[in-house]
């Protein structure tokens, strides 16, 4: 039945990655990936990818969506690094990597294109000027249309991060328990409706050659925003 199909996707494959591994095994603990796009590649609704420790210097970008009991997760091990995570589509989890090196102009670590999508527990630190940490952008880099619903930004770190840190364009969508800190950048700009900011810490930000750092921010000439909640946040030693 429809259901018994929707059960066993949503208990899925587990797949492993590792710097050790070779994009023509098959994808076991005993048998890994090199790559995790060889990950994106493969997965379906259902999926999981256990990245193990190692520096990984890709940008990867999902080819697929999950599904609303059994999306697509990507799970990083202690000390799994990568350059830069694209989500291109819906029903997507990214969890507990680092993110280091990413080098694109006017881009994001970690960019969320898709709804229904997570990202937990990352860290995010030492970009280059103009590179944001979590940003909503399409795979082209364009800001979605309509905006992507229903999203959870929730338990990243993001230090030394010298674009603005997460800049969101959401519907709906929660963001809550992240630390932003050591950036002369904004902490947060945001637009979209009905979604809520809570419970993040903000620290040392800082004047750099003329800029001004704003805790959170929004403006009408970049689109849309009405319904946000910002609250119990807390924001020091900022300058």
């Amino acid at each position: 039945s429809g259901d018994d199909e929707l059960a066993r996707r949503a208990e899925g494959a587990i797949y492993y990655v590792s710097t050790t591994g070779h994009d023509t095994n098959n994808g076991s603990m005993a048998s890994p990936w090199q790559t995790v796009q060889k990950a994106a590649n493969v997965m379906i609704a259902g999926d999981t990818a256990i990245v193990q420790s190692g520096r990984y210097s890709e940008t990867v970008s999902t080819m697929r969506a999950g599904a609303r009991l059994a999306p697509i997760t990507f799970r990083g091990s202690p000390g799994a690094s990568l350059a830069r995570f694209k989500i291109n589509h819906d029903y997507i989890n990214v969890e507990r990597f680092s993110f280091t090196g990413c080098r694109s102009l006017y881009a994001g670590s970690i960019q969320i294109g898709g709804s229904n999508v997570r990202v937990v527990g990352n860290t995010i630190s030492n970009t280059t000027n103009d590179v944001y940490g979590i940003i909503t952008l399409t795979s082209n880099g364009a800001i979605p249309s309509p905006y992507p619903t229903n999203v959870y930004i929730g338990g990243n770190t993001l230090r030394g991060v010298f674009g603005h840190n997460i800049c969101i364009y959401l519907d709906h969508s929660l963001v809550e328990s992240n630390n932003i800190s050591d950036t002369f950048m904004d902490a947060f700009r945001v637009w979209g409706h009905d979604t809520t900011l809570r419970a993040n810490t903000i620290s040392n930000l800082y004047v750099f050659t003329g800029n001004h750092p704003d805790v959170i921010q929004t403006f009408g000439a970049a689109g849309y925003a009405y319904n946000i909640v910002f609250e119990n946040n807390a924001a020091f030693n900022s300058y």
